[in-house]
């Protein structure tokens, strides 16, 4: 019994998923609502991935908030996508996703509220599958540490420590997929 559970904890390794590769869709999921919102290309062999994201421009809208344009996915909430400002690599791996959770950084408001505010920052933390496919959590972040250049050589100034796993429930699309 002990070796068939050391075997199923390094078959579900990220280490042993495989990386995808190609065009995949990124959907934004609550129970009751599916919205593809973008593709990622996938491109490379080996170890990484360099990765290109492309948000659905027809279905965000052009929103001057805060004295700054902002293309945002308009429901129950805004969800207004924060293309990540500072050099980067766009590059994956199957332990280090982030620069896929980067490119994917999302500012959320009330469809009613005035200006927008970086403390309403969404981050979906991402996990990569034994196929390749991803599934991300919402987490809640205060963007503002993006409000001015990290300091050089610092590519990534969102800590683990800054994320804030949010209830589902509470949330309008809490999960995102790559498929």
């Amino acid at each position: 019994m002990k070796h068939l559970l050391a075997a199923l904890v390094l078959l579900s390794s990220p280490a042993l998923a495989e990386l995808p590769t190609g065009m995949k869709t990124i959907t934004l999921n609550s129970a009751t609502e599916k919205i593809v919102v973008g593709t990622v290309a996938f491109a490379g062999s080996g170890k990484s991935r360099s990765i290109a994201v492309t948000m659905q421009d027809g279905l965000f809208k052009d929103h001057f908030l805060s004295m700054r344009p902002f293309k945002c996915l308009e429901g129950i909430k805004f969800y207004c996508h924060l293309p990540y400002p500072y050099t980067w690599k766009g590059e994956i791996t199957a332990t280090d996703l982030a620069d896929l959770e980067y490119a994917l950084l999302f500012v959320q408001k009330e469809p009613t509220a005035y200006g927008i505010n970086l403390w309403h920052g969404i981050y979906y933390k991402l996990s990569l599958a034994a196929d390749g496919s991803m599934m991300g959590d919402l987490h809640e972040l205060d963007m503002d540490v993006l409000a001015s250049p990290p300091p050089d050589g610092e590519m990534r100034p969102i800590a683990a420590d800054m994320l804030n796993k949010a209830a589902a429930d509470g949330q309008w699309l809490p999960h995102l997929t790559i498929e």
